[in-house]
């Protein structure tokens, strides 16, 4: 894991794939932190325990359409 220190307004700039996505500092209040996320609408960004429940659903429903792939064919 990368870990780095930003201080109020500072940017981290995350080039991928040729997209990039820019996270900025926007607040800082005792032990909360306030984020900015630009990113492309093809780029999903989401809190970790939203992403983790999108995941077991797109998990689920795979393993539902692999059964039936089992079944029928």
């Amino acid at each position: 894991m990368l870990v780095l220190s930003r201080k109020l307004g500072q940017q981290l700039v995350i080039n991928f794939g040729g997209e990039t996505a820019i996270i900025e500092i926007i607040k800082v209040v005792g032990s909360r932190v306030q984020i900015g996320i630009e990113a492309p609408t093809t780029v999903g960004v989401h809190r970790s325990e939203v992403w983790a429940k999108i995941a077991t659903e797109t998990l689920g429903q795979y393993a539902e359409a692999s059964t039936v792939d089992r079944v029928v064919a």
